[in-house]
């Protein structure tokens, strides 16, 4: 039996958090999503079972995130 746990990276709102690093997070954000990471997920496994699978075609661009 396999668990789904699903992430979900969100880039806050750096006018109502000053000191979030809005760069470096976006930075991360391309380059967990890029192609050649999503690959890396997809393809990581320990004797043999995938403990990930990649699942960046299911991101959600949302406006309305201002609370955070």
């Amino acid at each position: 039996m396999a668990l789904f746990n699903l992430y979900r990276i969100i880039l806050v709102n750096m006018a109502k958090h000053h000191y979030v690093k809005v760069q470096e997070g976006q930075a991360f954000i391309d380059w967990i999503s890029s192609p050649e990471e999503q690959k890396a997920i997809a393809t990581f496994k320990v004797d043999g079972e995938a403990l990930f699978f990649a699942n960046v075609s299911n991101i959600e661009w949302c406006d309305s995130l201002e609370a955070l």
